[in-house]
């Protein structure tokens, strides 16, 4: 009888050492499950507006490649991996972030990337590496380009900026560029009447905003991953993501302490005059 005993007592401890691995096997494929879906659904959704927060107008930003003003650690980092096309085989193959904030007069864009083989030698220019920025300054994101609806393009090396969809002008805007160890950093700013707005946009206004970061390995074209998951932002600017551009802790709009009516930031007036060239 004590045999019998201990005969079952181990084939029972021998079949919970079978049952616990499953069970933990199960739980971690079901989190990394629900992980993956979260990332997804978050990827695929065009519709609900991510915060861009507002950058104060008495803070300076030099367009030099560099995130180093202080507004620029405010300003949330956004993964741009809402749509991957081609072979991309890893994150030091092609991987990149953003951040964007405003003010009254300007859009800034700031991305992340690492490319560790540089391409800026293709016949064609629009298959450098690059980033293509997609616009929408009122938030409409209708079906075809309209006014306010602008595609731009900044080759890597380059600093140079490419109007490429919609009847935009290129006055004003600035782009420049550092490197990092496998890879490189663009920073852009475009003035909102170059966009085509003849006002400052106000307080929780939207617009659509999409970037698209370009890798051609050599003669490779038509590889690129971009920050929303729509699929063809050159021609539809529904494609495009939505943000909500949100002003706290300045002008009373915030319950902050901090917040304040005599900055001048308050005032959302005109736009000054673009300067040509």
């Amino acid at each position: 009888m004590t045999n019998t005993s201990t005969i079952i007592r181990k084939q029972k401890n021998k079949l919970w050492l079978i049952i616990i691995p499953l069970l933990l096997g199960a739980i971690i494929f079901s989190a990394i499950h629900a992980i993956s879906f979260r990332r997804s659904a978050k990827a695929a959704d065009t519709t609900t507006p991510t915060i861009m927060k507002y950058k104060p107008i008495a803070s300076i930003a030099t367009i030099d490649g560099n995130a180093s003003e202080a507004f620029w650690a405010n300003q949330a980092t956004l993964n741009i991996d809402g749509k991957s096309v081609g072979s991309v085989t890893g994150i030091q193959d092609l991987s990149a972030s953003l951040k964007a904030t405003w003010d009254v007069n300007n859009l800034y864009i700031y991305t992340m990337i690492m490319d560790d083989q540089p391409n800026i030698g293709s016949s064609s220019e629009s298959n450098h590496d690059g980033i293509d920025i997609y616009v929408d300054s009122d938030g409409s994101r209708g079906s075809g380009y309209s006014a306010g609806d602008c595609q731009y393009r900044v080759n890597r090396d380059q600093s140079q900026i490419f109007a490429e969809a919609g009847n935009c002008s290129i006055n004003g805007i600035q782009a420049a560029q550092t490197n990092m160890a496998g890879g490189y950093n663009l920073e852009v700013k475009i003035p909102w009447q170059t966009l085509g707005r003849a006002t400052a946009p106000a307080k929780d206004s939207k617009i659509g905003m999409d970037i698209l970061v370009k890798d051609g390995e050599n003669t490779q074209s038509g590889k690129y991953i971009k920050y929303s998951s729509g699929t063809t932002p050159w021609s539809n600017p529904n494609d495009f993501g939505l943000f909500t551009l949100e002003k706290v802790g300045v002008c009373g709009v915030s319950s902050s302490a901090s917040a304040t009516t005599s900055t001048p930031a308050c005032t959302l007036g005109t736009i000054p005059t673009v300067a040509t060239g």
